[in-house]
């Protein structure tokens, strides 16, 4: 399946979190979902993706407001994609989902 130019959001847990971003979140949240776009794939380390927004499980809280703006490239690693889904455009990432995980 061809996933790059289509919108992913994946839930990560806190610590995969931090090792994505090289820091570690403040709030006390075990599950979050990152959402952007894929802009490329590596097989065999993972995903690039041009990321929009980091909130805390899905919700709008989101963590890193200027996120959106800034639009950075993050590989995210297969062994972090536990739960994900595709979208077919940002409008569609940016709505609520109702699916919720329970862990990432």
């Amino acid at each position: 399946m061809e996933v790059s130019g289509k919108y992913l959001g994946i839930w990560v847990t806190s610590d995969e979190l931090e090792e994505i971003f090289g820091l570690h979140p403040a709030i006390g949240a075990t599950v979050f979902l990152l959402g952007g776009e894929v802009v490329g794939e590596m097989p065999e380390l993972g995903l690039w993706v041009r990321l929009d927004t980091v909130s805390v499980g899905g919700g709008p809280l989101d963590l890193f407001p200027d996120l959106a703006k800034e639009r950075p490239r993050r590989l995210i690693r297969w062994e972090y994609i536990h739960a994900a889904e595709l979208f077919e455009d940002r409008t569609e990432l940016e709505r609520v989902v109702g699916f919720r995980p329970h862990a990432a």
